[in-house]
């Protein structure tokens, strides 16, 4: 039973990970948009 329990826990331990690093990733993403945006808005200015 103790097995079953580790091997549950390691599988949620990688979904969280996962989903960690797949939430940075679409956070730098929309940073680096934003940065695109911004530079757009300054050459419009220019």
């Amino acid at each position: 039973m103790a097995a079953a329990a580790k091997l549950k826990a390691e599988a949620e331990a990688k979904r969280l990970a996962a989903a960690a690093k797949q939430a940075e990733e679409e956070t730098k993403a929309k940073a680096e948009q934003a940065a695109i945006e911004r530079a757009k808005n300054r050459l419009k200015k220019s």
